[in-house]
């Protein structure tokens, strides 16, 4: 038995193995950013948890991407949303409640960041959060 599971899933979009390159531009961000809110939370997971985390984190996924969370942005803003997701989603009791006020911080432009489409980002937001709170 393998005791740390390895990724080599290739990516042919910047020929990279396991996960997009720094400087990757995914030709679909949308897929890129829900396989980086599956990958996250397994890369901080002990081991003998990760099949249980990688199904819990896919099962979301499926659910933000049959909502189009990250549809329509660029690779810059749904790398970063994704990533918030799954920081706020692994780290806080109520991800849903802190992913509301980022959104509402993006959406007045008090979030100290730049980028591409702040009104798509704070939507993305929005809707993770939406989900979360089912």
């Amino acid at each position: 038995m393998i005791k740390y599971p390895v990724d080599s899933t290739h990516y042919p979009c910047c020929n990279a193995i396991g996960r997009h390159a720094p400087d990757c531009q995914p030709a679909d961000p949308a897929a890129a950013a829900l396989e980086l809110i599956v990958q996250v939370p397994c890369m901080l997971t002990a081991p003998d948890d990760v099949s249980r985390v990688r199904k819990a984190w896919q099962d979301f996924a499926g659910v933000l991407d049959l909502e189009g969370a990250f549809s329509g942005m660029t690779w810059h803003d749904a790398k970063h949303a994704a990533t918030a997701v799954a920081f706020v989603g692994a780290n806080y009791d109520e991800p849903d409640v802190e992913l509301r006020r980022r959104a509402a911080l993006v959406r007045d432009g008090r979030d100290g960041m730049a980028w591409d489409d702040p009104v798509a980002m704070s939507q993305a937001l929005a809707i993770v959060a939406k989900v979360l709170g089912l």
